[in-house]
């Protein structure tokens, strides 16, 4: 991919990213206070410079403006992102995940992602298998120190210990997107598709704004976390 494809790509999916969340969250008429404070939120979190965030907060606005044209910004993203079906999924992921930092996607704001992902080629069933990847990664928490929590608590160790890292595990498989009887062949074959999908290198080569890096490295840590947890279960289970 040439230099000039990549800035074009990046400026792209930076437009189109905060358009789009302007859209969403004026798609009942009005913008909130919670709708604007979990923009800030997302904006915290990508650690964006003062001239990216005043950017970011006028391309939020634009897209606000019942005159936006939600069609010609698809098909202006579709056009820059060319043969990249990967960085078409980030950006939707994105989406997704600014919209409901505040931990939902109210009605109408799910109908507008709903014609977004339509209009980037995605199926519903395909959309709702996505949704449902991500809200599972949003949720899982990589757990605390399970061994040396046991080795101080004795009421944990004799009644919890068990519970706790069979709600972990299941928590971790959601995250990858597998079964809990996946085999170890399926789980690391997950785990390199998401690495192939939300390394935070990779997705600078294939477009992703360098400003945007941060909260898709927050994804990807998440997903090396539930890895790691299955892994790590894997060998203690060996050893029994």
């Amino acid at each position: 991919m040439s230099a000039v494809q990549l800035k074009a790509i990046r400026e792209s999916f930076f437009t189109t990213v905060f358009s789009l969340l302007g859209h969403i969250a004026n798609c009942d008429g009005y913008i909130n206070r919670n709708e604007i404070k979990r923009t800030q939120v997302y904006m915290d979190k990508m650690k964006l410079s003062a001239h990216c965030r005043s950017e970011a907060i006028h391309l939020f606005r634009s897209g606000s403006n019942p005159a936006f044209d939600i069609n010609s910004s698809l098909e202006e993203f579709k056009s820059a992102a060319g043969e990249n079906p990967n960085i078409t999924q980030v950006l939707l992921v994105y989406l997704i995940s600014m919209a409901r930092t505040d931990g939902q996607l109210v009605k109408k704001e799910m109908e507008v992602v709903q014609k977004v992902a339509g209009g980037l080629g995605y199926t519903s069933i395909v959309f709702d298998h996505l949704l449902k990847i991500i809200t599972a990664q949003d949720e899982f928490e990589p757990p605390a120190d399970n061994d040396k929590y046991q080795r101080t608590n004795t009421d944990y160790q004799k009644h919890n210990f068990k519970a706790h890292v069979t709600i972990d595990r299941s928590a971790a498989f959601r995250a990858l997107d597998i079964s809990p009887d996946a085999s170890e062949v399926e789980i690391k074959k997950a785990y390199r598709r998401l690495v192939n999908q939300f390394h935070p290198d990779k997705l600078v080569g294939q477009g992703m704004p360098p400003d945007l890096v941060s909260a898709a490295t927050e994804r990807f840590r998440k997903i090396q976390a539930a890895y790691e947890l299955l892994q790590k279960y894997r060998r203690k289970s060996d050893m029994t």
